[in-house]
């Protein structure tokens, strides 16, 4: 391919990428009488990725393409928080998801995901330090997954969720150009992963049979899982994930698992072409629900608060293609129905969470992200309602020369970073 098809294709991939990976999923019921409005927290945000509040109430906010953030008083912090680990920032890759330490009141940890390395050589990897005086001191990574990749776009350990015993459990992705070590289990390709706050292999993880299965692994078979989230009721976790085109699923985690990636799957390539002719097979985990086409799922909450009681028990899925948040009742343990909320915003969301104060809130994926909150009734008098974004998008041609002239790694790199988390440009 010459130098400059690569800017090209990368706009047409844009636009085709659109009309391919629709929005439409298997059930898309209308939805209801809004009895709730969204608040408009902060703005600014360079695609921030997960959040997590401090004991006084602060909010930690996690930038992909940026650092740090804390938001104070309602108030976004303009400068970042100091102490962070360089991540390396390319498509899905970069500074990731946060998590306090059960026990931060004593020990003021916060633990950080994120990339590590070069585009020849990256990995995810969980950072841990110690939250002093509005830094990060003491910091170190405890675990690093393996192996390495340097095929784009690049696999990445997101999301942690820490356990009633202390443990947490780490996602991480698939690599599409080793795909066939998911079901391997001497790797961390597609896998859920348990450690413990010293980034060890957590005691009590399941046994398998696999020669040189590593001691961390909690479950496998995995694409993209995004989020993960433990209902304090039950003791249910649940995991949604992506698929490549279509096959988006939500799953109940359990120990052992295989959830079956790439040998069963309701999706296909970008490309058409089939992956598998199995939806099902047995010893493998079946979703209890899945999407087609995808709607890319990113994060995942289970709602037991009571600023909403008419929603207590629901789940709550950040979409990102589908740019809605998307509402399953769940009745017995079983999903019954869903809601699409939020579709007005056209906004790619990339982090739902229950708040402290009961509130839902939400991070939205774009160069100008946004902090939103739900919040029942109506909007009282001068209150910070969010609306849709009217202005351009992220700008590919930003600090291009009058006379453009072809670029093809800066094309990629661009590429890379405002549009893979959407669309695959392949050979």
């Amino acid at each position: 391919m010459k130098r400059s098809g690569l800017i090209v294709l990368a706009l047409a991939v844009v636009l085709i990428g659109a009309a391919l990976l629709g929005v439409v999923t298997h059930r898309d019921p209308e939805p209801a009488t809004a009895d709730y409005w969204v608040e408009e927290m902060a703005s600014g945000l360079n695609a921030p990725w997960s959040m997590a509040w401090l004991p006084g109430g602060d909010l930690l906010i996690v930038e992909k393409h940026g650092g740090l953030r804390l938001f104070h008083d309602g108030v976004l912090e303009p400068a970042p928080i100091q102490g962070v680990p360089a991540a390396f920032q390319s498509g899905q890759s970069g500074l990731l998801d946060i998590a306090l330490d059960p026990d931060f009141k004593r020990n003021q940890r916060v633990f950080l995901t994120f990339t590590e390395g070069t585009e020849v050589a990256n990995h995810g990897a969980v950072y841990r330090a110690r939250y002093v005086d509005g830094a990060l001191v003491d910091g170190r990574v405890i675990f690093r997954t393996s192996p390495d990749s340097h095929v784009f776009p690049y696999p990445i350990a997101g999301r942690m969720l820490f356990l009633p015993d202390k443990t947490f459990l780490l996602t991480s992705t698939d690599d599409h150009g080793r795909r066939h070590l998911a079901q391997q289990l001497d790797n961390h390709i597609a896998k859920i992963l348990r450690l413990d706050r010293d980034g060890r292999p957590a005691a009590g993880n399941p046994r398998f049979d696999q020669r040189g299965a590593l001691p961390e692994i909690y479950a496998f078979g995995v694409r993209a899982p995004l989020g993960l989230a433990r209902d304090p009721r039950s003791g249910v976790i649940w995991e949604v994930e992506n698929g490549p085109r279509g096959g988006d699923e939500l799953n109940v985690l359990k120990a052992g698992a295989n959830y079956g990636w790439p040998l069963v799957t309701y999706g296909t390539e970008y490309t058409g072409e089939v992956i598998t002719d199995r939806r099902n097979a047995p010893g493998i985990e079946a979703p209890t629900v899945w999407w087609v086409p995808s709607i890319a799922p990113s994060s995942v909450t289970v709602y037991t608060a009571r600023r909403f009681p008419q929603w207590r028990g629901d789940i709550f899925v950040g979409s990102l293609i589908g740019q809605h948040l998307r509402r399953i009742r769940v009745r017995d343990g079983r999903p019954v129905e869903q809601e699409v909320m939020l579709a007005d915003l056209k906004e790619r969301i990339r982090d739902v969470r229950t708040g402290p104060d009961g509130y839902l809130y939400l991070l939205t994926d774009h160069p100008n992200g946004r902090l939103l909150r739900l919040r029942p009734g109506a909007p009282p008098a001068g209150a910070r309602v969010a609306q849709r974004l009217m202005g351009p998008g992220p700008n590919l041609m930003a600090g291009m020369p009058a006379r453009l002239t072809p670029d093809a790694a800066r094309g990629g790199r661009l590429f890379s970073q405002q549009c893979q988390s959407c669309h695959s440009l392949d050979a």
